[in-house]
This record gives C-alpha cells, sequence and structure tokens, in this order.
C-alpha cells in the first residue's frame, strides 16, 4: 500500500506536518508493508491555472503550463490512499490547496477520478473561532481530489510544536480510520 501525505503549510516542520506525519506513523504500524510518501506543496512549483481548459478539451489532458504538476499527478496515480493536512490561516486553508484542486481537472479529465481510495483529513488551528471552515474546505477538496473521505480531523495548536504536546491531538491522530487504511479499502469505514 502506497500513502501519499500532502502538507499544505509554508512551515516546515511545522504542527501540520508533525501531526501527518504521526497521522503516517500510525497507518505503518497497522500495516508494516505501507509506504508513506510525504510532500510539502510548497516544495512543488505549481503555477496557477488560468482557466484555458485544454488539459479538460484535448486528448490526452495535457497543461500547457510547465510545473510540478505532473509529477504531483504521478504521485496521485500511484498513491492507494491519502493523507492531506493544512492550517488554517486567517480562517481559510492556505493557497496551495486551492491551487492544485483547481489544477485538479488534469487528473479528473484523464480519468484520474476514484472513489475508490480512501483519504483522511487532517486540520491544525490555533484560535478555535478559527476552526469553523477549515475541515469542511479540507473534505471538499479530498473529494475533488476524486479520493473517498473516510474521516477528518480538527487538532489545536499554536506555538511551534504544540500540536504533539496535546495528548487529545495525538490519541485522535493514530486512532481511527486512518490508521487501518487496509479496512478503509476493502470497505468497511469508520463513522464520522
Amino acid at each position: 500500500m502506497k500513502i501519499l501525505g500532502l502538507i499544505g503549510s509554508s512551515r516546515p516542520l511545522g504542527n501540520t506536518e508533525l501531526l501527518v506525519t504521526e497521522v503516517a506513523k500510525a497507518a505503518v504500524a497497522e500495516n508494516a508493508a505501507a509506504e508513506v510518501s510525504l510532500r510539502r506543496l510548497t516544495d512543488l512549483r505549481l503555477d496557477y491555472c488560468n482557466g484555458c481548459m485544454r488539459c479538460a478539451l484535448q486528448e490526452g489532458g495535457c497543461c500547457p503550463l510547465e510545473d510540478d504538476m505532473e509529477f504531483l499527478l504521478a504521485q496521485y496515480k500511484v498513491a492507494d490512499a491519502l493523507i492531506l493536512g493544512s492550517p488554517v490561516c486567517t480562517i481559510l486553508a492556505p493557497g496551495p490547496l486551492k491551487l492544485i484542486s483547481d489544477r485538479l481537472i488534469m487528473y479528473l479529465a484523464r480519468g484520474g477520478y476514484s472513489t475508490l481510495k480512501p483519504a483522511v483529513s487532517v486540520g491544525v488551528v490555533g484560535p478555535p473561532r478559527w476552526s469553523e471552515m477549515l475541515v469542511p474546505l479540507l473534505n471538499c477538496t479530498v473529494l475533488s481530489q476524486g479520493f473517498r473521505l473516510v474521516d477528518s480531523s480538527l487538532a489545536y495548536g499554536t506555538g511551534p510544536g504544540a500540536v504533539l504536546l496535546n495528548a487529545a491531538n495525538l490519541k485522535r491522530a493514530c486512532s481511527g480510520c486512518w490508521s487501518t487504511f487496509g479496512t478503509c479499502v476493502e470497505g468497511r469505514e469508520h463513522s464520522m
């Protein structure tokens, strides 16, 4: 099983990356054969969609933009499961998540859409009042990327590493359906 972990934070080794890593560790603990590939979206050079629709209308779904999107699409293709993590940036998810959602029309045009592959979303928030929109946005992003949402979580932590200092955050990250992606693939989903 290949698990793709996407980190939508601009802060390397920040709370989002730490929590996505914990979720990935839990998945590997349940399935020793699992391979995890973590990618920071901010490490990729991804250009904004210009709306030309060439990827959707031309055979082969080719995009005229020359960036790392083809690399990311190759990661999607081989992934059996997805972990999508993001912090909240002034009430909403940061730009890289919207950017990849806009560009994934290429993936869908190539027949990449599959509701069989499971995914979980992990949101990280500082002030609780900023949390209201993050999980729904993450879940919509997962669904727009052609994955089947099996679970989602929201963790609180403001300072560097604070997300790991909260026992409830760690317990939630290491339990639930994402720690047993294998059972989700077989169709037995965790209730949300």
